[in-house]
């Protein structure tokens, strides 16, 4: 399949849904081999102005994707003999603690699969107002609610991300932005991809994010997260198709390594299921099944 079955392929499903779900702007990249066969924006990055989606140029904010860079962070102090995934996170925690609730700890491996039981409380782990940013540290210290064992089942939490994060700052002494710079962006060449704030230079080709109402498009305002390691990630899609490709050729693209062929195997094993016959989760990564 080549790039024009691709785009006859893509150009009604896109054309039908955006219609269809009031989407503004819409990205597409597909990776093969190693390299990016094909891209495609559709729609506006800004209603108003009518800026063009672009595929290497329009910043769209990858929400909840950011969890698997926050997981691959992890990975590599792993990888790099700084932690095993069995540790008890509490080890490694200076100024905050998880609670004590139950007997089992915590373990790295528990975050990465979202088998931790911590809970997922959404309200108010955003903001509009990034004078209102809460300090990471001190929004986990109030936020670390356990709900369950460690290890007993997958349940999604945006604070298993949020603490990884936070214990990757604490171990290398590195704040968690600089260290996804210096560790995953700069290496696979995301030129355009950054977290939490847009650089200066780079805000005129960000997507504005809309709500559709009352037959209209509303301008929504740019959110900030308290738990940006979760959440917080903004890229365009070649810059993804990067990372795309280098877990797809075992931790490395263009000479540049970012985890061993050995932890990115483990990385996308499968680690944990509810059920033998169900999808699981594998460090960072959750298994799906598509069956048309």
């Amino acid at each position: 399949m080549n790039a024009t079955d691709l785009e006859a392929l893509f150009d009604p499903v896109f054309a039908g849904q955006m219609a269809k779900l009031h989407i503004p702007g819409a990205v597409v990249a597909v990776v093969k081999d190693g390299k990016i066969i094909f891209t495609k924006g559709y729609g506006y990055a800004d209603i108003e102005k009518k800026t063009p989606v672009v595929p290497d140029k329009t910043i769209f904010r990858i929400g909840s994707i950011t969890k698997v860079f926050t997981a691959m962070a992890v990975m590599q102090l792993a990888d790099r003999g700084k932690i095993n995934l069995s540790d008890d996170v509490n080890k490694y925690l200076k100024d905050i603690k998880v609670p004590s609730t139950f007997p089992q700890p915590i373990t790295f491996a528990n975050l990465l699969t979202h088998t931790s039981g911590l809970d997922e409380i959404s309200p108010g782990r955003r903001t509009n107002d990034e004078s209102k940013i809460i300090p990471l540290g001190a929004f986990l210290k109030t936020g670390l609610v356990r709900q369950t064992p460690p290890g007993e089942v997958i349940s999604y939490s945006t604070y298993n991300a949020a603490l990884g994060g936070y214990l990757v700052e604490q171990i290398t002494g590195t704040p968690f932005r600089q260290y996804l710079r210096q560790n995953i962006f700069e290496l696979l060449r995301m030129n355009r991809t950054s977290i939490t704030a847009v650089p200066q230079e780079l805000k005129p080709d960000l997507a504005t994010g809309y709500e559709y109402a009352e037959n209209s498009y509303k301008k929504l305002p740019f959110q900030w997260f308290h738990t940006y390691p979760a959440s917080d990630i903004n890229s365009t899609a070649t810059d993804m198709a990067r990372f795309m490709m280098a877990n797809l050729a075992g931790g490395a693209l263009d000479g540049k390594r970012i985890l061993s062929e050995r932890a990115t195997r483990e990385m996308q094993r499968t680690q944990f299921r509810n059920h033998p016959r169900m999808s699981g989760w594998a460090y960072g990564f959750y298994e799906g099944e598509q069956n048309n």
